[in-house]
């Protein structure tokens, strides 16, 4: 958590889930303060009881970040259908069960150290001097729902954690036959000769039947669904329509310049150097030379005093010595003189000055009237914002609230919860991010309702009503025919490249590579470089790197039509003694990956040494997902369960 905190900022649902699982714990933490939790929780782990709210709290948060993510509204039915619910809860109990365990060892960290700790986190810090802030650290927990308590109980907890792990994994080191395998595997290179098999050697397949391409349709239709579209009515408040009709006070402006030109004033300035002496005597002698037109560095010098101090185009208040400043701004350019100061007598040369410079009320009346006006627009903004807040309330309309409070209106016929239009391209009021939160509220909500005013940028608010819903629905197949027509097409010859390059490879495993080439009227080419894992088709890497030397292997090439037919000539690897940092490397890699083990096996030790009990139907009435015949069935269960079950679960149940 304290990682992510200092840093303080994904492919499907699944893939979505599963990052921002980690992330929550890592970031939010569990152990958040809840006022009201009922007795009966979701789960407990050693005595301790993990509520209903807190279960929920974790489960929304998590939930919220999906759909921000997704950039789409994901439902608490769909997250645990991508067993969601429970991977949240299951790792809210490993996390009090590792408590419970760094208890119990008696690792308890320093209340020192965690301040230490929390003070650094970048959240919590003043942006203009780096330092602690309370306030900053006040708003951050009470923006995430936590209480200073709560928060520095899970820091103690999570540093408690973290030294146990430190603990348990320092000094472990990789041993050398998989340091050097993984090295091997990592930097392994394949010499090959290849005979590309090219969709010319295949004849040209025949038009596919309406059948067949229905059957390609059918196989593909969750891929040809259209997503689901909505129609908007944005109603905007946007600074610039405020701002023709702000009328600026002149007296204001006469007003805020006098209280602007001590600020807005050039201060004077002045280039000298000063000479630190002795006394009269000395001080008579430099000033006669330096007037005499010797440089104030070559006298020093030659009476070995100390180097003279230089001020360029300083200000008054940038010279330190208070007497030196005094007399140096008022003298004028050329100026020599001695200045006895309480720290000494010193002489001084100004070779250079500018004098202050106030400001015109004509030079800065422009841009105090471009303020007042802004400063007008938004006030104005906020007061329209309130009566159209105000109307809803009330009950009027939305176009008609939008109307009474002079807001703009914007019907857009269709957007896509990715913010494009029918011809998948951005919809320009939503085209940059700071609108995304406002489209991602607009698909969370059903139609005929609408958001509430949200920023749109740095000078505009603006709320979104949902004036019609178009589910899902498959593109029709008449529309996608032609597409399916070269698919079907591209699948054929496909195929028949398939059977060739595998006739090609067999003659080539009885007799050689060329002579099978000859017999295709193809080529042999070996390329001046060794292939790279990866590099290729997924499958035809898999089969290149599968085999030994020697060996003929086929493969999809990149383009997924054709193939290729390959013999593996060499293997190369990364020779361990003339590279050793990269040994070193694979070493360090490794030995994390047996820390990471290490880690894993104390968080199944912590949970099976904790008494853990789960409330399964709790737990999902909770987040909204328990049915009917599911409470009807615990009530059953409970009623047939001995005494002190309580409808939980055994902890080994996930």
């Amino acid at each position: 958590m304290l990682t992510a905190l200092r840093k303080a900022t994904r492919t499907w649902v699944a893939g979505i889930f599963v990052g921002l699982l980690v992330l929550s714990f890592a970031i939010f933490g569990i152990n958040d303060i809840f006022q009201g939790a009922t007795p009966q929780g979701a789960a407990r782990v050693d005595g301790q009881l993990i509520s209903s709210a807190e279960y929920k709290a974790e489960f929304d948060r998590v939930l919220e970040r999906a759909r921000r993510e997704a950039g789409r509204s994901v439902t608490a039915e769909e997250a645990a259908a991508q067993g969601v619910d429970s991977a949240v809860l299951n790792r809210m109990i490993d996390e009090r069960a590792l408590a419970a365990l760094t208890g119990s060892l008696g690792i308890v960290p320093a209340e020192a150290a965690v301040r230490r700790e929390i003070g650094n986190i970048e959240a919590f810090q003043d942006p203009n001097t780096g330092q602690f802030s309370p306030q900053a650290y006040d708003s951050a927990l009470r923006s995430q729902g936590y209480s200073a308590q709560g928060f520095e109980t899970q820091v103690r907890q999570d540093m408690a954690r973290q030294t146990l792990f430190i603990a348990s994994t320092s000094g472990i080191r990789a041993p050398g036959l998989y340091a050097r395998q993984t090295l091997y595997a990592g930097t392994e290179r394949r010499q090959v000769s290849i005979i590309a098999v090219p969709a010319r050697l295949v004849a040209q397949p025949g038009e596919p039947t309406d059948a067949q391409l229905q059957q390609l349709y059918d196989e593909n239709r969750a891929r040809l669904m259209r997503p689901e579209t909505r129609s908007l009515v944005l109603a905007s408040a946007i600074i610039a329509d405020f701002t023709a009709n702000v009328r600026v006070d002149e007296a204001e402006v006469r007003a805020v310049f006098e209280r602007a030109k001590t600020q807005r004033t050039t201060p004077a300035t002045r280039t000298l150097q000063v000479l630190q002496v002795r006394d009269a005597a000395q001080a008579a002698a430099v000033e006669a030379r330096i007037k005499a037109g010797e440089e104030p560095a070559a006298v020093a010098t030659a009476l070995g005093l100390p180097a003279p101090l230089s001020y360029d185009a300083a200000t008054e208040a940038q010279v330190p010595d208070t007497a030196v400043a005094r007399a140096a701004f008022a003298a004028r350019p050329g100026a020599v003189q001695t200045v006895t100061s309480p720290l000494g007598m010193r002489v001084i040369r100004v070779s250079a000055a500018t004098e202050q410079v106030l400001p015109s009320f004509e030079s800065l009346a422009p841009e105090i009237r471009t303020e007042l006006r802004n400063r007008g627009a938004q006030r104005a903004m906020i007061e329209a914002a309130e009566t159209f807040d105000a109307a809803i309330a009330e009950g009027v309309a939305f176009e008609q609230a939008a109307t009474r409070a002079g807001l703009r209106l914007v019907r857009i016929p269709a957007i896509t919860a990715q913010g494009t239009g029918p011809d998948s391209q951005p919809v320009p009021e939503f085209a940059d991010q700071q609108s995304r939160e406002l489209l991602l509220s607009a698909f969370q909500l059903q139609q005929g309702e609408a958001t509430d005013l949200l920023p749109m940028g740095e000078d505009t608010f603006a709320a979104a009503y949902v004036a019609g819903v178009v589910a899902p629905s498959p593109v029709p197949f008449a529309e996608v025919r032609p597409d399916l027509r070269e698919e079907w097409r591209r699948r054929q010859i496909s195929a028949s490249l398939e059977t060739r390059a595998n006739a090609i490879a067999a003659e080539a495993r009885t007799s050689s590579l060329e002579a099978a080439a000859r017999s295709a009227g193809l080529q042999v080419e070996r390329p001046d470089q060794p292939l790279q894992r990866g590099q290729g088709s997924p499958q035809l890497s898999q089969a290149v790197f599968a085999a030994k030397k020697g060996e003929i292997v086929v493969g999809l090439t990149a383009n997924g039509v054709e193939y290729a037919v390959i013999r593996i000539e060499n293997i190369e690897r990364d020779d361990e003694t003339a590279q050793p940092q990269r040994l070193q490397q694979a070493e360090q890699s490794v030995r994390q990956s047996i820390q990471q083990d290490i880690v894993a096996t104390i968080e199944v030790v912590a949970r099976e040494r904790a008494e853990v009990t789960i409330n399964r139907t709790v737990a999902r009435t909770a987040i909204g997902l328990v049915t009917d015949e599911e409470t009807a069935e615990s009530a059953a269960a409970a009623a047939t369960a001995p005494a002190g079950a309580g409808g939980t679960a055994p902890a080994g149940q996930r």
